[in-house]
């Protein structure tokens, strides 16, 4: 991650850079959560992980969101 920063933006990351940024952010910029669960999911189903586990993870996300 610390490579992808400093080859998309031309510098090394501050201590506090933005852990999950936009790839298609011209300055650092944090991952929409909605993009960045979508992207989770995705990854998870490619990777095998069971239906079941995915939506505890859906779920365990909603309870945790800040309202």
């Amino acid at each position: 991650m610390q490579q992808a920063f400093i080859i998309k933006f031309g510098r090394e990351p501050g201590p506090n850079a933005i852990l999950f940024l936009d790839p298609e952010a011209d300055e650092p910029r944090q991952l929409d959560p909605a993009k960045l669960q979508s992207e989770l999911i995705a990854a998870m189903r490619e990777s095998g992980v069971q239906e079941a586990v995915i939506h505890a993870f859906k779920k365990a996300d909603r309870h945790h969101r800040v309202r």
